[in-house]
């Protein structure tokens, strides 16, 4: 069996550059990311280790109409921006992730292909991923992407504190432990993902009556 863990978050933005003055704001650190060729999105990241926050823009509309039949998160971009600056997915990152679009396509979930990804770095590196898709929600909450970079964890956390990617806060030694996401139904939320998942799903209860549940995705990772 794949192991899965906790890779990152998509806030969608209209203007990364923004999202990273805002953070600066908040004493957190945030970096331009970079183009995704063929998807019309552009992101910036904030790293607190392995797993980060990315801020998923439009940069060129066209490309991203084009993109929209093909590839979720270009679909994600054009339904939600500009109006709608949401926090609106996660993403899971696999060891194994031929295992894991198998396990899931054989749940039952509309599963795309596995296709290959990439952006250029503001260094000029060429960052690869390959990665999939799940169409559909439980309870009005999206279903998880999920990828799998082209080196191992090790390898990559070393590669981004040697690009100064991941590097302190200014804030101080701050992890990025939880993605909060309020929901109708929390404790079929809860059930169906880890079902599918195979991972602990943790489930909070909120005293303020008007939200009266929230569930959190996957608690693995970092």
């Amino acid at each position: 069996m794949a192991t899965l863990q906790w890779d990152h978050a998509v806030q969608f933005v209209n203007q990364p550059e923004a999202a990273i003055e805002i953070f600066a704001g908040q004493q957190l650190r945030a970096v331009a990311g970079g183009r995704h060729p063929g998807w019309g999105t552009r992101n910036a990241l904030s790293y607190f280790g392995l797993t980060y926050i990315e801020f998923l823009a439009i940069s060129d509309p066209d490309e991203l109409r084009a993109a929209t039949d093909r590839f979720l998160l270009s679909r994600d971009a054009e339904r939600l921006l500009p109006e709608n600056e949401a926090l609106f997915r996660v993403a899971l990152r696999s060891d194994d992730i031929e295992a894991t679009h198998d396990h899931l396509r054989r749940k039952g979930l509309a599963v795309s292909p596995i296709v290959d990804g990439q952006r250029n770095d503001p260094q000029g590196n060429i960052i690869r991923w390959r990665i999939f898709t799940i169409d559909g929600d439980t309870a009005g909450l999206v279903y998880p992407f999920v990828l799998q970079w082209g080196e191992d964890d090790a390898t990559r956390l070393t590669r981004l504190r040697a690009q100064r990617l991941d590097a302190p806060h200014p804030l101080g030694d701050i992890t990025l432990e939880q993605a909060v996401f309020e929901v109708v139904n929390p404790q079929a939320v809860r059930d169906r993902w880890q079902a599918l998942l195979q991972r602990r799903v943790s489930l909070y209860i909120k005293a303020d009556s008007s939200v009266p549940w929230r569930a959190g995705p996957p608690a693995a990772g970092r």
